[in-house]
């Protein structure tokens, strides 16, 4: 079993191809290009710890807001590998309510931070200070430049789907790169 990260992934977002300058005409092309690229490492078995930011509703109109919430995140979940662990972001408050009330099924999902290996803290936001010794990985940044800027640090480490080239990413690269920097 491999474990992955990945935030940010703002399935079916129309703007967010504008916000972030994302290489995609439409969100079907964008939806699409994730989704292959996430299967195309990540097994059935693999633990994916996805940091925030899942997905917004489906284009179908036909549908209330949260019936299409539900339909949307369900089918992503459907065409994902791997186990799919959220840590609730900053968009994700209605996909939060859904989820508490049984209609989207995760594997597991939380409000905290998420401690690896005593060592790593995974969360949405980066932290305003890490704790001595410690790594935060996280999300929500984007690839803002000048955001980016202030946490191009040794103890931080970005895993918001726009700098990892549409991609998820193995942790044992991530430990791996965070060795080499230091």
């Amino acid at each position: 079993m491999n474990i992955w990260l990945i935030s940010d992934t703002h399935f079916s977002h129309d703007n967010i191809i504008k916000y972030c300058h994302r290489p995609f005409r439409n969100i079907y092309e964008m939806d699409n290009v994730i989704i292959n690229n996430w299967n195309s490492l990540v097994k059935d078995d693999d633990l994916v710890y996805h940091l925030g930011d899942f997905c917004f509703i489906s284009k179908n109109r036909q549908l209330s807001y949260k019936d299409a919430l539900v339909e949307n995140a369900n089918s992503l979940l459907d065409k994902l590998n791997g186990h799919i662990i959220l840590k609730f972001g900053n968009h994700d408050r209605d996909l939060r309510k859904l989820i508490n009330q049984g209609k989207i099924k995760f594997y597991d999902y939380t409000y905290k931070e998420i401690i690896l290996e005593n060592k790593y803290i995974l969360t949405h936001y980066p932290l305003e200070t890490v704790p001595d010794g410690m790594i935060n990985i996280h999300g929500h940044i984007h690839n803002t430049p000048e955001v980016c800027a202030l946490y191009d640090k040794p103890n931080y480490f970005n895993v918001s789907i726009d700098v990892l080239n549409f991609y998820p990413i193995n942790f044992d690269k991530v430990k791996e790169i965070i060795k080499n920097v230091k």
